[in-house]
């Protein structure tokens, strides 16, 4: 690895760009440079300064796969003081019926704590963490501004690409500067110019539905539960955070999210504690209550024109399964995976035949995560009795077979198919 800026600066001769600085473009930028390769990023906004009014309130799940990835990029010990444990996942039908829940062992010797959440050095590894958005991206910006390896410039954008028909894409900058890319990693998110200016196409399916998110706090713990609730007008999830706090993630149709965004204080809450149920107690809300847009998309291809899609840039699902994050995480490992392997044996990493491997890796992982997600939601988001009866009958069927229920929690931790290394317990 190199080990100071001047030979740092040769080696960006063979440069990989990645374009967009959110927590997957800083995520594959300090995974290719744990290779000791180095990296280009360019963001258009501005990476995060500590300033409250630019926090993201939004809260993240991070599976145990994520964790073991962030784990690898050392990482994870400036991360985990402020991600909450999640030992257990209850995933209701909200309107009466079935209940499933999903763990992977709640020792005896784990310690609850009122004020804040806290685990014993004897308990079982969690499910996964929570972690709020600002948290995360910053402690992913902090380490790639200080690795010799990264090159960041924010405020920047493509403004022209040409592609030569050889081994490199010539880019223009915003600011005027010119690169010849051997590869472009598009990471800016679900409305990627890259993938528009590589040609690339995708499909989009919206949902009647938007997501309120929100957080609050309450006077006694989650006991580091998270809570899916399904009910006919959406799903409704309530994740674990620390200090006796929890994210709302609240699903519906966007006339009644508008509504919930223009109630009083007092009365949103009212409509919350019918969705959660009597385990909250003092339920006071400390964050605003922001909505988004929901939809389905899926590129009809990851890569062309020496252009490869991570992330949200590849893929948007559902938010009921808390997986989107996860999903773009496994795409950086493997994506990262594959350009190591493939400049350790002298190829070309931006041609189509090393990014097909990419492409093949991660088709099944995003099929089958858009399936569970896609389903669920039409599955769950109807007020048929006849609908209630199937839901009630899948999650018993879940419930009683035990190898199903274990291949949900495996895939719900990022722990299925085939893994690279860093994806992988140490």
């Amino acid at each position: 690895m190199a080990s100071g800026k001047e030979s740092a600066s040769s080696a960006f001769e063979q440069n990989i760009l990645i374009v967009g600085g959110g927590p997957i473009g800083l995520t594959m930028a300090l995974t290719l440079a744990h290779y000791s390769i180095p990296v280009h990023l360019i963001d258009k906004g501005t990476f995060p300064s500590g300033k409250a009014e630019r926090q993201d309130i939004r809260g993240f799940a991070l599976a145990r796969s994520s964790i073991h990835l962030y784990e690898h990029l050392d990482i994870w010990n400036s991360i985990r003081d402020y991600a909450c444990p999640i030992q257990e996942i209850s995933i209701e039908n909200g309107v009466g019926g079935r209940q499933l829940i999903f763990t992977d062992g709640m020792p005896s010797s784990m310690s609850v704590g009122i004020d804040d959440a806290v685990l014993t050095q004897d308990s079982l590894p969690p499910m996964g963490y929570i972690i709020e958005a600002f948290h995360l991206h910053k402690a992913l910006y902090d380490a790639a501004k200080a690795h010799p390896l990264i090159r960041l410039q924010e405020e920047t954008s493509v403004k022209t690409t040409q592609f030569d028909q050889g081994a490199l894409q010539q880019v223009t900058l915003s600011d005027g500067s010119a690169l010849s890319c051997s590869l472009i990693i598009a990471a800016e998110g679900k409305a990627s110019s890259m993938r528009q200016e590589a040609g690339i196409e995708h499909s989009c399916i919206p949902y009647d539905q938007e997501a309120l998110v929100c957080t609050v706090s309450h006077k006694n713990s989650h006991e580091f539960v998270a809570y899916e609730k399904f009910y006919p007008n959406g799903p409704f999830a309530a994740l674990p955070m620390r200090h006796n706090r929890s994210s709302i993630v609240w699903s519906a149709p966007p006339t009644f999210i508008r509504t919930l965004q223009g109630l009083s204080e007092k009365e949103f809450l009212t409509y919350l504690r019918a969705r959660l149920g009597d385990q909250y107690k003092g339920l006071a809300l400390c964050s605003p209550r922001l909505a988004f847009p929901l939809s389905l998309q899926l590129a009809k291809t990851y890569n062309k024109n020496r252009v490869v899609l991570v992330g949200d840039a590849a893929h948007v699902i559902h938010p009921l399964a808390g997986q989107g994050l996860n999903l773009g995480l496994r795409d950086v490992a493997i994506l990262g995976e594959v350009i190591k392997e493939s400049l350790h044996l002298g190829l070309d990493i931006g041609s189509h035949t090393v990014l097909k491997k990419y492409t093949q890796w991660r088709r099944f992982d995003h099929f089958s995560l858009i399936a569970v997600t896609h389903g669920l939601n039409k599955i769950f988001s109807t007020s048929s009795s006849v609908m209630q009866g199937v839901r009630n009958l899948g999650l018993g069927i879940m419930d009683k077979v035990g190898p199903l229920k274990k291949l949900s929690t495996q895939h719900a931790m990022g722990l299925l198919g085939t893994l690279p290394a860093t994806l992988r317990s140490n």
